[in-house]
């Protein structure tokens, strides 16, 4: 007597070989994607990507609309914190324009969407100083190509 038939048997190994492949890439990309995403970039915020007269009007507007759930040090209260190592290694590596993006078109949380694209990017510039990463002659431009070729590092 048969348990299963041949057919079944093999639509069994095939959806298995599937699916060991499907997972062997996520690992396999997941664990490339941090060197992927790096080699993408031209620089690093550690190239003084911005200005101290940048990080000034960002200071402004992280105090009217940041401090209140990021804590006014950056170090976190009701939402995450903004500097330090923890904030650093999630971001290590991505491009500074996922975090205008995601500073754009979710914050504040009461009134997401409410920051222009260059507010959002003087709110990064501050956040720079703040991560004490240098300060540059140019300032960070709110173009998104750009953006894409600056990489956020440790």
């Amino acid at each position: 007597m048969r348990l299963y038939s041949h057919r079944t048997v093999r639509i069994i190994f095939r959806t298995l070989w599937v699916l060991s492949l499907t997972i062997f890439s996520y690992v396999l990309t997941d664990s490339l994607l941090p060197t992927l995403r790096a080699s993408e970039q031209d620089r690093t915020v550690k190239d003084g990507v911005y200005t101290a007269e940048q990080a000034t009007r960002g200071q402004g507007l992280y105090d009217e609309q940041c401090a209140f759930c990021h804590g006014e040090d950056m170090s976190g209260g009701q939402a995450p914190g903004l500097a330090g190592p923890d904030f650093v290694a999630f971001w290590d590596t991505a491009p500074l324009s996922e975090l205008v993006d995601k500073i754009q078109t979710s914050m504040p949380q009461s009134s997401p969407g409410l920051l222009t694209t260059q507010e959002s990017v003087d709110i990064v510039a501050y956040m720079l100083q703040v991560g004490e990463y240098p300060t540059g002659d140019t300032e960070l431009s709110d173009d998104t190509e750009i953006l894409q070729s600056i990489a956020i590092a440790q």
